[in-house]
């Protein structure tokens, strides 16, 4: 994780942690809803903007810097729906 100072006023500030820029998601994936809704999809890991959810992401990334959208295809946080790749 990185870390940062601010200098205002001409004081250095202390030094201080970046806070966390996304959050880990596991799920369950597929190219097709059937194959996903049937058990037979794979696990994987994406990310959302920190502090969001699978219910309420708007785009999955799959780097954790949120610079590479994920594949297209059906994704599941039911892990019921995923078989081991």
């Amino acid at each position: 994780m990185a870390n940062y100072r601010q200098q205002t006023g001409g004081t250095l500030g202390s030094s201080q942690t970046c806070p966390t820029c996304s959050t880990q998601l596991i799920l369950c994936y597929a190219t097709t809803a059937n194959t996903v809704c049937c058990g037979t999809s794979t696990t994987a890991t994406v990310y959302v903007a920190a502090g969001a959810t699978f219910a309420t992401a708007t785009l999955l990334y799959s780097d954790a810097a949120l610079t590479t959208i994920a594949a297209a295809g059906y994704y599941s946080n039911d892990a019921g729906t995923c078989t081991t790749p």
